[in-house]
């Protein structure tokens, strides 16, 4: 079984596409896959179909939605009632937005963005799946920056060129697209795309733009090398695991060890602190 949720939602088995007509039903469906393999509270559910004004018999109706949505999808075992709440018994990987989260914390970015069709959850604009569709879009963003880090100049641009036009008031998106311009020796189009992000980011929300984006112009201006911040391929999760810090040498006398150095944060050098 594979279900997707990131863009128009959908249903697979063995056999091809499910048809899952009820809306109630398809909400329900939804809420399960995004913890698949894991029980979901009956309350969460409810709040999920009838999030206004549930009626009394609203967990009855749950248990009948269950009982039907178990027979479109083929059998009773899919969906399991424990003490903690109904369970979709699929492996996380047959559902496309945990198998999305998944690539982008592996940095398989490639892998990740061939998974998205269009918004995620569209046809559920309510909470719970509200607030999920916006961290996938964010998530996005992200595996499209740090994507851009591994691509020719050209390529990148071209990667993020859609997604800053749908929202040019998107900061990091501005920066690394105009660096991406720049370094293709389009440095006209750089300023172009800095000049719509300020103008955007003044008219929307009635902010002047960042310092990040004020210095950029002014190296185009200049015509400087280009800095749109950290490289998006030193993120976090693509960092390496410190390793074991080695115990003292016992035999070691006071007088041998070396003086204590400046005191900095830890996982910080001296050079990360401005001169």
């Amino acid at each position: 079984m594979l279900i997707r949720l990131l863009g128009p939602f959908e249903v697979h088995g063995s056999r091809g596409p499910i048809a899952v007509t009820s809306s109630r039903q398809r909400t329900v469906l939804a809420l399960l896959a995004l913890h698949a393999g894991r029980p979901v509270p009956v309350v969460r559910l409810v709040d999920a179909v009838w999030p206004v004004d549930p009626p009394d018999s609203a967990r009855n109706s749950l248990q009948s939605h269950v009982t039907r949505l178990r027979t479109v999808l083929g059998g009773p075992e899919l969906i399991t009632l424990e003490p903690a709440g109904y369970r979709l018994a699929v492996a996380p990987e047959q559902i496309d937005v945990l198998a999305f989260e998944d690539l982008v914390q592996r940095s398989e970015m490639d892998q990740a963005l061939a998974l998205w069709r269009g918004p995620p959850l569209p046809e559920f604009p309510d909470e719970p799946f509200r607030g999920r569709a916006a961290r996938l879009t964010d998530l996005r963003r992200t595996a499209l920056v740090e994507r851009a880090g591994h691509q020719p100049p050209e390529a990148a641009a071209a990667a993020l060129a859609a997604e800053f036009d749908a929202d040019p008031c998107w900061e990091r998106g501005a920066l690394v697209l105009a660096g991406a311009l720049a370094r293709a020796d389009r440095r006209g189009d750089a300023a172009a795309v800095l000049r719509r992000h300020a103008d955007a980011v003044v008219d929307a929300l009635g902010m002047d733009p960042s310092p990040a984006v004020k210095r950029l112009q002014v190296a185009l201006l200049r015509g400087e090398p280009v800095d749109t911040g950290p490289d998006p391929r030193s993120s976090p999760a693509a960092a390496p695991r410190p390793g074991p810090v080695p115990a003292p040498d016992p035999r070691a006398s006071p007088a041998a060890a070396p003086r204590p150095g400046p005191t900095t944060a830890p996982g910080l050098s001296s050079r990360d602190y401005p001169g």
